[in-house]
């Protein structure tokens, strides 16, 4: 069993959604895990939605999602619609979704089995709320009710701990980063069993200019 994970990190989180599309075919994956828009990424991919059909999504998007405090609702309202207003525990394919949580002992990570009748949109929404660009989200569970932040604050990405891991994730600066949410990411890096590791050269989701993927072994695919 292989989970994919797909990291948080704004619009550079994408490519690996670009990576994804060129192995997804050839390697069957039994869950899907993210944090932020990795999160979006792994809601849609569990959904059944093609790797095009995702980024043309985003493409569409991009411009009201970044928008200060209203990009939150959006991306509830639009995910929602692209998805038909499916709940998350009705997903087919297993997934995992980090969340921040403002309070102690509440869950940080958002299953099938713990969503009650959360949506889709809400769920992705709840794990893109980056702090200083949207109010925090709420949530409710076992009676108690969080306000939440950004799921790549604590878990980027949530791994599945049942399975091996494949981390989808794009090219940082090679100056070793000391920013907490950077550390974080290592750690988890560290503690998957990674298959293989795809880093973005660059790209631009936007414009839909295309998104350069450069594998381990120096090997260089187009998406």
């Amino acid at each position: 069993m292989i989970n994919a994970a797909f990291v948080g990190g704004g619009l550079s989180s994408v490519a690996g959604l670009g990576a994804y599309s060129k192995v997804w075919e050839s390697i069957r994956f039994s869950s899907f895990s993210g944090a932020s828009i990795g999160a979006l990424i792994a809601i849609c991919l569990s959904a059944g939605k093609t790797p095009e059909e995702i980024r043309d999504f985003l493409a569409d998007n991009v411009e009201g999602f970044c928008k200060f405090i209203k990009g939150n609702f959006l991306i509830q309202q639009k995910v929602d619609e692209f998805l038909g207003n499916r709940l998350f525990c009705d997903l087919p394919t297993r997934c995992i979704v980090s969340i921040t949580p403002l309070r102690k002992n509440f869950p940080k990570i958002i299953t099938r089995e713990n969503s009650g009748n959360l949506t889709c949109g809400k769920v992705a929404a709840l794990s893109a709320t980056l702090p200083g660009l949207f109010l925090p989200g709420m949530v409710k569970y076992n009676g108690k009710i969080a306000l939440v932040f950004d799921g790549g604050l604590v878990l980027n990405p949530p791994l599945n701990l049942e399975s091996e891991n494949a981390i989808f994730t794009f090219k940082r600066n090679d100056k070793v980063s000391k920013l907490p949410w950077d550390v974080r990411q290592r750690r988890q890096e560290e503690k998957a069993d990674l298959l293989f590791k795809v880093y973005t050269q660059y790209g631009t989701l936007g414009k839909r200019n295309d998104v350069y993927a450069v594998y381990e072994e120096g090997r260089a695919v187009k998406y």
